[in-house]
């Protein structure tokens, strides 16, 4: 962030390590989306949108992750070893789970890291994100089996398959 002024910054901080980072890889895409889900002078912030990720994600273990009785068509019941899912309102296309809700839902909602045994959610400073009927601040562990609100939309999520009744 600190070199975002120059225009070569993103292209470089993409290269920086040859193996593959979903996080690294977000963040380039946040900074380079041709219609921002942030604001330079104003809320929510491009730093807001951007992922600091402790070095434990370093040696990224893809898991599965399960939802079942989301009230989305295209969420309803699906399974993801996606490392990073995205949240955001409906007709961007920078969500890999767009929600109905109009602007009760950011653009860039909500983020959940799926990573084996390590499994969180990130509100990127959205209109709201409730874990199991908890305002999330910042970051939650998903243990076990979990309901997500946004907005008027739910997902019960869970990384065990056998938990979803």
């Amino acid at each position: 962030m600190h070199y975002i002024g120059k225009t070569d910054f993103p292209n470089l901080a993409h290269k920086v390590n040859e193996l593959e980072n979903h996080f690294l890889d977000y963040n380039y895409n946040v900074i380079k989306e041709t219609e921002p889900t942030h604001n330079l002078n104003h809320e929510p912030t491009l730093k807001s949108k951007l992922l600091f990720m402790d070095y434990r994600f370093h040696r990224f273990t893809p898991a599965t992750l399960y939802c079942a009785n989301g009230n989305e068509e295209a969420f309803k019941e699906a399974e993801t070893q996606k490392p990073i899912i995205k949240f955001g309102r409906t007709g961007y296309k920078t969500s890999d789970v767009r929600v109905p809700g109009g602007t009760a839902i950011s653009r860039r909602h909500c983020v959940i890291i799926n990573c084996k045994d390590d499994v969180w959610i990130y509100d990127l400073e959205s209109t709201g994100t409730y874990l199991n009927q908890n305002k999330v601040i910042y970051k939650m562990p998903l243990i076990g089996r979990n309901i997500i609100r946004l907005g008027k939309t739910e997902y019960e999520l869970t990384n065990d398959k056998t938990k979803l009744l």
